[in-house]
């Protein structure tokens, strides 16, 4: 499902005129408060790692600082460290149950988790807590555009919130709950295409094909060039045979050559008819368009591996995780791919590594166990499988069998 509605936060310091050198004493011997002072002059100097540093050693002399552990949440959501962001956001939220922009944030960093019960919740409460003065900035950008579009506050963040909040309930299967959530946030926006979109996704995954041509249709009568809706709309109106899908998806690229998503579109449905060279240019132009989309690069890794290029693909599995470190999928490939090489003790930890963020994937486990019976430890594999036959009895039914059955 397409997500739509990105945000963007950027830390605001009002009225910070700090001079340009830095005071470079020893942060040990400062009280919090400096190092607090001084994590804010290397922010105003855009330098985080030294910030983070000033910030760490302030947080351990005083851990209830409830200005420095936002700061440090903050920095570790702008490098992508989400658990490290999230265990923060934590701590203020005991420090002070009643900020709404607290739990708006640690909602959206357990969404990007994947967390979407606990994001939910979180969503829900930050809709009855009172506003109050933020430090934060919301650039909203909007899909399809080529900058930002709006600038907001926690203030007027409820239309979104309820937007993330349908998300939450659509990746949970729910999807009543998804479309009353995104009728409420239009109620609240009635001109944001986001939530019209999303809505429409909605009702396509229901079937009610007429609801979601509708929405498509008014994203269009307010933004005529919107290329989410344009595209969603002409393929829900064409049939959905192969050869005009692939129609479908000529037309758009051509007539939306910046556009990233009809590339990856396009290079998606190679991919899935195993036309991996031709699936490989589109996904490198979608990655030449938005370089830092882990999804782009995923897809691009994916079919280098495909095609046996595995060094090539390493490389973009490894920069896969630099952007987002809890990518299971990054390092179970990795595993793969050490496989491949026969380098198999590096694959036990790759995928050692992709089981401990996705547990309840069977196939971590199963390509763990072959790999751990090629290193001869058989118990430890057979271990595996026993786990694995919990998770998809016929998956790893065989191999018990063969190898695991008189243990």
């Amino acid at each position: 499902m397409n997500k739509i509605g990105h945000l963007i936060f950027f830390i605001l310091f009002a009225g910070i005129c700090y001079a340009q050198n830095i005071n470079k004493s020893d942060p040990a011997k400062n009280s919090p408060a400096k190092n607090l002072q001084l994590a804010k002059n290397y922010l105003e100097n855009n330098n985080e790692e030294k910030a983070l540093l000033y910030l760490n050693i302030c947080l351990s002399q005083r851990y209830d600082l409830e200005e420095a552990l936002f700061l440090r949440a903050r920095i570790y959501n702008n490098k992508n460290q989400l658990t490290k962001a999230l265990s923060d956001y934590n701590g203020l939220i005991d420090l002070n149950a009643n900020n709404k922009e607290y739990y708006f944030n640690r909602a959206f960093l357990r969404y990007k988790l994947e967390q979407y019960e606990l994001a939910v919740e979180d969503f829900y409460i930050s809709l009855k807590l009172p506003g109050s003065s933020t430090q934060t900035a919301f650039f909203k950008i909007e899909q399809g555009s080529e900058g930002i579009t709006r600038i907001s506050t926690i203030h007027g963040m409820e239309s979104d919130t309820w937007n993330y909040i349908g998300l939450c309930h659509q990746a949970l299967g729910n999807t009543g709950e998804a479309v009353a959530s995104y009728t409420k946030g239009i109620e609240i926006d009635p001109e944001s295409p986001d939530l019209y979109i999303n809505r429409a996704l909605s009702y396509e995954k229901v079937g009610n094909i007429k609801l979601a041509l509708n929405d498509y249709e008014y994203v269009l009568s307010l933004f005529p060039d919107h290329p989410i809706a344009r595209y969603n709309l002409l393929n829900l109106k064409t049939n959905r045979k192969p050869e005009n899908q692939l129609n479908l998806l000529d037309d758009f690229v051509e007539k939306n050559p910046t556009v990233a998503q009809g590339y990856v579109s396009r290079g998606l449905f190679f991919f899935d008819s195993g036309n991996y060279k031709y699936a490989l240019i589109d996904f490198l132009k979608a990655v030449e368009l938005d370089s830092n989309n882990t999804d782009f690069l995923f897809n691009l890794a994916l079919t280098y591996e495909k095609l046996n290029k595995l060094n090539i693909a390493e490389q973009y599995f490894d920069e896969v995780i630099e952007l987002d470190e809890n990518h299971a999928g990054a390092h179970f490939n990795l595993g793969n791919i050490q496989y491949k090489k026969g380098a198999f003790q590096e694959a036990v930890s790759f995928f050692t590594l992709a089981h401990r963020l996705d547990n309840n994937n069977p196939y971590i486990l199963y390509n763990r166990a072959i790999t751990q019976y090629n290193l001869g430890m058989i118990e430890e594999a057979c271990r595996d499988i026993e786990l694995v036959r919990k998770l998809d009895e016929e998956l790893g039914r065989k191999f018990f069998e063969k190898n695991c059955g008189d243990n």
